[in-house]
C-alpha cells in the first residue's frame, strides 16, 4: 500500500493525474448514457448503441490510462512502441463493447450476465493496461512486485462486476451513478495500484529503438482521440435524448389521460406506467422502473402465460410493499 502511495504522491504530476481522472469521468459519464440506449433498443438499435458505447468507454478509459503515464517520471528518458499502443486501445474497445454486451443481456440469468459483463469490463481495463505498458521503451530494465499487480487485477475485475451489477439498465439516476462510481473506481485502482507495483532499473547498456511515440506525440494523439471520442457519444446520446423524451411526453400525455391503469414493459421489465397505476399501486415511476412485472406485480400468472404457450391470461394484481 505504501508503494503505490509513493509513486503516486512523488512519482507522478498531481495536475496531470487530476486531467486524467476528469477524462476518464466524461468518457464514463457519456457510456453509461449510451448503455442506457442500449438496453431498451430493438436488436439492431441495441448492436449500434452498444458498439457506441464500447468506443466511448474504451477510448476514454485508454486515454485516462495514457495521460496518468504522461505524469508518471520514472527519472529515465520514455518512448512507446507505436503498434503496441493502437493494439491497446484496440483491446479497450473490444473487451469494454463485449463487456456492457453480455450484461445487456436479460432472461433468467439476467444477474449473472451483469457480473460477467462487468468482469469482462474490469479484466479487459487490465488487458489494456498491461499491454500498453509493454509498449513502453527505456533504457532501463522493467520489473514489477507481482503481489501487488494481482491484487490490483483482483480490484479492477471486483469493481468491474459491481459496476454493471448495480447499474442494471441504468434507466434511474442512481442506477447511473451507481455504475460510473464503480468503474471508475476500477479504472483508478487498477491503473495506480499496477503503476505502484512497476520498477524500472535504469541501464544504459539496453538498447531503445529509434521508432518510437515520443511522449509530446502521445499527449496530442491522446487529446485527439479521447475529445473525438467522448464529443461523439456525447452529443449523440443529447440528441437521442432529447428525440426520446419528446415521444415519451406526448405518450405520457396519452396515458395518463385514460383512466385504466397501463404498464409498458420491454423483456418483462417495466420501463414506464401512467399516472393511474401509479395511484392504484400507491408507488412512483422510480420505485418500479426496471421490475420484473410478472414476478412483482402478477405472481398468481399462469405458467402457459410466462412460457409464451398463451397471449392472454386472467390474473390478480398484487404488490408486495414490504
Amino acid at each position: 500500500m505504501y508503494r503505490i502511495y509513493d509513486c503516486l504522491a512523488h512519482q507522478h504530476d498531481i495536475v496531470l493525474v487530476l486531467v486524467a481522472l476528469l477524462i476518464g469521468l466524461a468518457g464514463i459519464h457519456t457510456a453509461f448514457n449510451l448503455y442506457a440506449r442500449a438496453c431498451i433498443g430493438r436488436l439492431r438499435q441495441k448492436i449500434a448503441w452498444l458498439f457506441l458505447t464500447g468506443v466511448v468507454t474504451g477510448g476514454g478509459i485508454w486515454a485516462t490510462h495514457f495521460i496518468a503515464m504522461l505524469s508518471y517520471d520514472p527519472v529515465v528518458p520514455v518512448g512507446y512502441e507505436p503498434l503496441l499502443t493502437a493494439v491497446s486501445l484496440a483491446i479497450a474497445i473490444v473487451t469494454t463493447t463485449v463487456g456492457f454486451a453480455i450484461a445487456s443481456v436479460g432472461g433468467p440469468h439476467l444477474v449473472l450476465s451483469r457480473l460477467v459483463g462487468g468482469l469482462v469490463v474490469g479484466l479487459g481495463i487490465s488487458a489494456m493496461h498491461f499491454t500498453g505498458m509493454s509498449a513502453i521503451r527505456v533504457p532501463g530494465i522493467i520489473s514489477w512486485h507481482m503481489d501487488i499487480v494481482i491484487a490490483a487485477i483482483l480490484m479492477g475485475a471486483l469493481f468491474g462486476m459491481a459496476s454493471l451489477y448495480l447499474a442494471k439498465t441504468a434507466q434511474t439516476n442512481q442506477q447511473k451513478l451507481l455504475g460510473k462510481a464503480n468503474l471508475t473506481i476500477a479504472v483508478a485502482t487498477m491503473h495506480f495500484g499496477a503503476m505502484g507495483a512497476l520498477v524500472i532499473t535504469p541501464d544504459p547498456t539496453v538498447p531503445v529503438p529509434a521508432q518510437l511515440i515520443s511522449q509530446e506525440y502521445l499527449a496530442v494523439g491522446v487529446a485527439v482521440v479521447a475529445i473525438g471520442l467522448i464529443a461523439i457519444g456525447f452529443v449523440t446520446a443529447l440528441v437521442d435524448r432529447q428525440l426520446r423524451d419528446h415521444v415519451s411526453n406526448r405518450m405520457r400525455i396519452l396515458g395518463d389521460s385514460a383512466i385504466e391503469a397501463l404498464v409498458l414493459t420491454q423483456n418483462g421489465r417495466v420501463i414506464d406506467a401512467n399516472d393511474s397505476f401509479l395511484k392504484l399501486g400507491g408507488v412512483t415511476r422510480a420505485d418500479i422502473l426496471d421490475q420484473d412485472f410478472l414476478t412483482e406485480w402478477l405472481s398468481d400468472t399462469p405458467a402457459e402465460f410466462k412460457s409464451g404457450k398463451v397471449g392472454y391470461a386472467e390474473t390478480t394484481l398484487s404488490w408486495n410493499t414490504n
